[in-house]
C-alpha cells in the first residue's frame, strides 16, 4: 500500500477516537503489528487500544512521513538530506507499512507513561476525572480546540520525559538509519550488481521496492538491520534476448560482516565486486568443502555459503580508535518460505524451503540435513564459532546455514554447549539445531482493569509463541516438526571431525601445500578481524534498558516530580549489570563493560551497548571503537537492602582485558593441534556432549521416527 499524496492537516483536532482513525489512514497505518493474528479473540481490542494511544505520537508518525516523502527528496547534504537518486528509492520509501513498522515501536515503549499517567488520574479522582483507559484520552488528551489538544500532548510529555525521549530517539534512529542504509546502497549498486552477476545474465537493479525494519535493537548510534528489496531486471531465453523482471533480496547490516564473509561467505561472488583485487582466498565452509570434494564418502556432504559482502572492514583501518561505526555490508536473503499449489491436499506441485511436501520423501532430506548440521557443529567447536542460537541458524533450500556469525572466534570452547547450537532439554530451549519456539520474547501490551487495585488499569506484557526459521518441518498430512535425529547429527559431527582431523595433518607435497597450510592461511587471513564479544549478555542489557525506559516512568508522574534520564541510566547500569559479578569477577572484567564512558551515551541514544575485539589482540573495544581500560577497582550495588554501591578490588593488574591465553586465534590453533592428534581422544568428548544435550546416554543405533 502506497502513501497517499499531499500536505498534512496538522491543523485537524483530535475531537475523538475518529480523529485519530482519519489521521491513521491518512498515513495508511494500521497498527496491526505481530501477535494480533496469534490472537483473534482480543485482535480488535487491541487494536482499538493501540488507535487511543496513537493521538499521544501521531504528529510523529506525521514528521517521519514528511522526512521519507520531502526530505529525502530534497537539497543534497550539506543543506539538507536529499538522496543522490531519490527515483530509484521512491516506492520503498512511500510505502506505509514502513511507517506502520515505526509505529509498533513507539507504540511499544508509550504504554508504560501511560499506564502511571491514567492510574494517577484515576486515584486523584474530583469533577470529571476519567475512570478507565477510554475515558482519561477522553478527558485529558482530546479536545475540539486544536490547540488545547497539543498542550494536553506536551504536557503528558512533560510528565514523563524518559518516555519523550525514548520516542524521540526512536524516530530519530529510524530516520537516520534508513537515511544512511540508502546513501550506502545507493554507492554500492554496481558492487551489489556484480555480488549476483553470475546468477541473473546482465542483471540491472532498476529500483527498490521495499525497504523491512526486522526489529533488531538499535545499535552502535541508532543503526538496525534492514531487508531491501529491488526490482530487477535480467535476460534469458535462447541468446539471451529475452527480457525477465522479477525482485532481489538483501540483508543490509550496519556492522563488520567480514567474519560472516570469511567463515561461510561464497569466495567467487565477493571477489567480482572487488576484482581485480581479492578479497580473500577460500571461506572456512569453502576449504571444507574442497576436502570433501576429493575425499567422498558416505554421509559425507558439501555444506552451503552464501553471498556477503562486506564494506569497509575495520580489519584494514588503523587505529585505535577504530571506526567500528564506519564498517557495514550486505548479505543473501536465506528464503524461508513454502509454496502452496495443493490440489485434494496432494500438495504434489509444492515447494518449499523447509516443509517437505507428500510428494517428496523425507527420509533423504532429513539425513543430508542432519548430517550438514553435524558437520556445521564440529566446525563450530573446532573454530571457536559461538553465539549460534535459535535466530542464527536458517534452513535454507533443505540445509542449515549459520548466519550472524559476528561472534566467531571469542570463546574457549568446553563443550558442545558452548556454542548455543545445542541446548539443554528444558522451556524456552534457545540452541540453534534443537530449540524450535520460544514463549517468552514476543509480546504485545494488552491494558486490563486490575485484579488487585480496581478501578486501576496496568499493563499485560502478554507473550505469544515465536517460531523461528532454524528446523524442518513436514506436511504429513498436516504440518508437523521434524525431529532432531541424533543418529545422523552424531554421524555428522563424526565425520565432520575426522575432516578436519584430516586436514590438519595433510602437509602436502613439495611445492602443493596441503590442507593444513590452507587452515594456517585462512587463520592468518582472520588477523585484526574485527567480532563481537558478549561480556554482558543482549537480554541483561536489555534489562538495563526495562529499567530506564520502563520502570522509571511508572515511578514517576503525580505526586513525584519527573525523573530525569541521566540518573536512570547511572542506577540501571549499576543495579542491573554490575552486580551479576559481586563476588565473582570471573577470568575477565566482564565489569570494566559497564564502566566504559560509552555505555552512558549509547543507552541514552537508545542503543544496545556492544563491544568489539580484533583477532589477535587481547582488547575490548567500545561501540566507538576506543579501547576499554582495565580497573584495578570498579564500584558495584552490593547486595543490602536497598543496595548500595561499594568499591571492589578487580583482579590482579593486567595489560589485557582477557585472560591468558587469548581466546581467539590461538586457542583454535591449539585446539586444531590436539584434533589433528587424535581426532576425539585428543579434545572434550564431544560426543558424550551432544548426546547429553538430548538427556541420552548412549548413541542410537537407528535413525528412528522422524517426526
Amino acid at each position: 500500500m502506497l502513501l497517499r499524496p499531499g500536505p498534512w492537516e496538522r491543523t485537524l483536532s483530535l475531537v475523538d477516537l475518529t480523529g485519530v482513525r482519519d489521521r491513521l489512514d491518512a498515513l495508511g497505518v494500521t497498527l496491526r503489528f505481530k501477535g494480533d493474528d496469534d490472537l483473534p479473540n482480543i485482535a480488535d481490542l487491541l487494536h482499538d487500544q493501540r488507535e487511543y494511544r496513537a493521538a499521544l505520537y501521531i504528529d510523529r508518525l506525521e514528521d517521519a512521513r514528511t522526512f521519507l516523502t520531502t526530505d529525502l527528496n530534497g537539497p543534497l547534504p550539506p543543506a539538507g538530506h536529499g538522496l543522490t537518486d531519490y527515483n530509484f528509492v521512491e516506492t520503498a520509501v512511500d510505502r506505509a507499512e514502513l511507517l506502520n513498522q515505526l509505529a509498533a515501536g513507539l507504540d511499544e515503549w508509550i504504554c508504560p507513561a501511560v499506564e502511571a499517567a491514567v492510574n494517577a488520574a484515576i486515584l486523584a479522582g474530583g469533577p470529571g476525572a476519567p475512570t478507565d483507559y477510554q475515558t482519561w484520552f477522553t478527558a485529558r488528551v482530546f479536545n475540539p480546540v486544536n490547540a488545547t489538544y497539543l498542550l494536553n500532548v506536551a504536557a503528558f510529555f512533560a510528565q514523563y520525559p524518559i518516555t519523550d525521549h525514548a520516542l524521540t530517539q526512536i524516530q530519530n534512529n529510524f530516520q537516520n538509519n534508513i537515511e544512511t542504509a540508502l546513501r550506502r546502497m545507493l554507492l554500492d549498486r554496481p558492487r551489489i550488481t556484480s555480488l549476483y552477476a553470475d546468477l541473473y545474465n546482465g542483471l540491472t537493479l532498476t529500483g527498490l521496492s521495499e525497504i523491512e525494519t526486522t526489529g533488531s535493537d538499535y545499535h552502535k548510534g541508532g543503526q538496525q538491520v534492514l531487508i531491501f528489496t529491488f526490482s530487477i531486471r535480467y535476460w534469458s531465453g535462447y541468446n539471451n534476448w529475452v527480457p525477465r523482471f522479477s525482485t532481489l533480496k538483501l540483508v543490509y547490516k550496519p556492522a563488520d560482516v567480514e567474519i560472516d564473509c570469511l567463515v561461510a561467505g561464497n569466495s567467487a561472488a565477493v571477489n567480482a565486486t572487488t576484482a581485480p583485487a581479492q578479497f580473500m582466498v577460500n571461506s572456512l565452509v569453502e576449504i571444507f568443502n574442497a576436502w570433501v570434494a576429493g575425499h567422498p564418502a558416505a554421509g559425507l556432504e558439501a555444506l552451503p555459503t552464501y553471498r556477503i559482502l562486506p564494506r569497509f572492514p575495520v580489519s584494514q583501518a588503523a587505529g585505535p580508535p577504530y571506526p567500528v561505526r564506519q564498517a557495514y555490508g550486505y548479505l543473501e536473503f536465506l528464503s524461508y518460505t513454502e509454496q502452496t499449489w495443493a490440489i485434494f491436499n496432494l500438495y504434489a506441485l509444492d515447494e518449499s524451503d523447509y516443509v517437505i511436501f507428500q510428494n517428496v520423501p523425507e527420509a533423504p532430506v532429513v539425513e543430508r540435513f542432519y548430517h550438514q548440521a553435524g558437520q556445521l557443529l564440529a566446525l563450530a567447536v573446532a573454530f571457536s564459532l559461538v553465539d549460534l542460537h535459535i535466530e542464527n541458524v536458517r534452513t535454507t533450500r533443505y540445509q542449515p546455514h549459520l548466519i550472524d556469525l559476528e561472534a566467531s572466534l571469542t570463546a574457549e570452547i568446553a563443550t558442545v554447549l558452548n556454542t548455543l547450537l545445542l541446548d539443554p532439554p528444558g522451556v524456552n530451549m534457545i540452541g540453534g539445531f534443537n530449540g524450535d519456539s520460544r514463549s517468552n520474547e514476543d509480546f504485545f501490551y494488552q491494558f486490563v482493569i486490575s485484579p488487585h487495585n480496581a478501578p486501576q488499569w496496568e499493563i499485560n506484557q502478554a507473550f505469544v509463541t515465536k517460531w523461528y526459521a532454524n528446523r524442518l518441518w513436514v506436511m504429513r498430512p498436516n504440518m508437523q516438526i521434524v525431529f532432531v535425529n541424533v543418529f545422523w547429527l552424531l554421524q555428522g559431527l563424526n565425520n565432520g571431525m575426522n575432516v578436519i582431523q584430516a586436514m590438519q595433518n595433510d602437509a602436502g607435497v613439495p611445492g602443493a601445500p596441503g590442507f593444513a597450510a590452507r587452515i594456517a592461511a585462512w587463520i592468518a587471513r582472520a588477523q585484526n578481524v574485527l567480532v563481537r564479544i558478549l561480556p554482558v549478555a543482549t537480554d541483561e542489557w536489555g534489562a538495563v534498558r526495562s529499567g530506564i525506559y520502563v520502570t522509571r516512568p511508572q515511578l514517576s508522574g503525580p505526586p513525584a516530580p519527573p525523573v530525569a534520564l541521566a540518573p536512570a541510566v547511572t542506577l540501571a547500569q549499576l543495579g542491573e549489570v554490575t552486580n551479576l559479578w559481586l563476588g565473582a569477577p570471573g577470568p575477565e572484567p566482564k565489569y570494566a563493560a559497564a564502566a566504559a564512558p560509552q555505555v552512558a551515551t549509547d543507552l541514552t541514544n537508545f542503543d544496545i551497548p556492544t563491544f568489539y575485539h580484533r583477532v589477535g589482540s587481547a582488547q575490548l573495544l567500545d561501540s566507538m571503537g576506543q579501547v576499554i581500560p582495565w580497573l584495578p577497582q570498579v564500584t558495584i550495588l552490593n547486595n543490602a537492602h536497598p543496595p548500595a554501591p561499594v568499591v571492589v578490588n578487580t583482579l590482579n593488574p593486567r595489560n589485557s582485558y582477557f585472560a591468558p591465553p587469548s581466546p581467539t586465534a590461538a586457542r583454535v590453533v591449539a585446539r586444531l593441534a590436539l584434533i589433528g592428534a587424535g581426532g576425539f581422544a585428543g579434545v572434550v568428548p564431544y560426543q558424550a556432549q551432544t548426546l547429553g544435550a538430548f538427556n541420552l546416554v548412549v548413541a542410537p543405533a537407528v535413525p528412528g521416527p522422524l517426526f
